[in-house]
């Protein structure tokens, strides 16, 4: 890896340290164990009082995006934190090299993609994982992270999340460091939640020209089946709020990512105008009267019995093609987050 051409690169701007973790074991997700990595180097900025951009291993930040970063720090920002989609990897490879600026040529070498131009590949290539939690689909996730709107006669989205990406963390700030998220649970668990105290200079990137991420996995890992029964809207749409606000006060999502919850995202690919207005009225219209309205009573026992007739006919379906094993395991790591959250 240090010999690639890119690698070269970037030891010209920063010293490169290499941390040492061991193979995965076992049983153990990819996304898990990749929280091995974030302890250590997270200790070390820690430990130095330093400031670190925390990245997974499939990302890509726009261009301009690590320059941003660097000119917020310098106004005194210590934290920046940017919504964290799943973007399905065929599509949006597909996209990126149907626009010039990937090719199969490209490894090892720096890509330039703007903004705009990795958001119209990423808002088109949506993961099933984010695809479900549209407002307006037919079907939605068991465990919903955000919820998000398409602007007619844009190629764009509105977007409020509860899955937050930590890209700018100043540990000068902490007094203390607690890692248990990243031990059992992934970095943009409650991380920050644990460790930070004062708010007031976190900056939420509301706008995908000042900088955008994209993470991405096959469309086949983890895929969200759809359920035709929330096609009809008299039933679903209940149903679907109900669930929403059923997990939203669950202890999977902690005070803060509630609070930045309310926070309008956009992603868009052409010049902001006012078809967005109308759609972020409607949107926080709605977040407001399902996350933080009263949850009726009869929409609550309609949504518990179709859910579980829901999981039970998922359920047969898995053991008839041998997936028993498979669910004893997701089952555990489901168990083991929540108690964690609850701590």
């Amino acid at each position: 890896m240090t010999q690639e051409p890119v690698f070269k690169l970037l030891a010209e701007y920063i010293l490169p340290t290499y941390i040492e973790i061991p193979p995965a074991p076992a049983g153990k997700s990819g996304c898990e164990h990749m929280g091995v990595g974030h302890e250590l180097a997270c200790e070390l900025a820690f430990c130095e009082k330093a400031y670190a951009a925390v990245l997974t291993p499939d990302c890509m930040l726009a261009d301009g995006g690590i320059a941003r970063l660097q000119e917020l720090a310098q106004t005194g920002i210590e934290i920046v934190v940017a919504a964290a989609l799943r973007f399905g990897e065929e599509p949006l490879f597909a996209h990126l090299r149907d626009m010039g600026v990937l090719s199969q040529e490209a490894n090892g070498t720096v890509l330039t993609i703007t903004p705009r131009q990795m958001v119209k590949a990423a808002i088109n290539s949506f993961h099933s994982h984010s695809a479900s939690c549209e407002w307006e689909s037919s079907y939605f996730p068991h465990v919903p992270h955000c919820a998000w709107w398409r602007v007619p006669q844009e190629d764009g989205v509105l977007l409020h999340s509860l899955s937050w990406a930590p890209l700018l963390i100043d540990y000068n700030i902490f007094r203390n460091h607690n890692v248990t998220a990243m031990r059992d649970w992934t970095i943009d668990g409650d991380y920050l939640h644990k460790n930070i105290d004062d708010e007031t200079r976190l900056h939420v990137v509301q706008d995908s020209d000042e900088l955008f991420l994209a993470s991405w996995t096959p469309l086949s890992e983890r895929e969200i089946p759809k359920y035709p029964i929330l096609n009809w809207k008299l039933i679903g749409g209940p149903i679907w709020c109900v669930q929403f606000k059923t997990h939203f006060d669950s202890p999977l999502f902690d005070p803060l990512k509630r609070k930045l919850f309310l926070k309008a995202v956009r992603w868009h690919s052409r010049t902001l105008n006012a078809n967005w207005n109308a759609v972020e009225q409607i949107a926080m219209r709605k977040i407001q009267d399902v996350a933080y309205g009263p949850t009726k009573l009869r929409w609550n026992v309609i949504y518990k019995l179709v859910f579980f007739l829901r999981r039970l006919y998922n359920w047969l379906r898995r053991v008839a093609n041998g997936e028993i094993l498979t669910m004893i395991r997701e089952y555990l790591a489901r168990w083991r987050a929540v108690r964690i959250a609850q701590r």
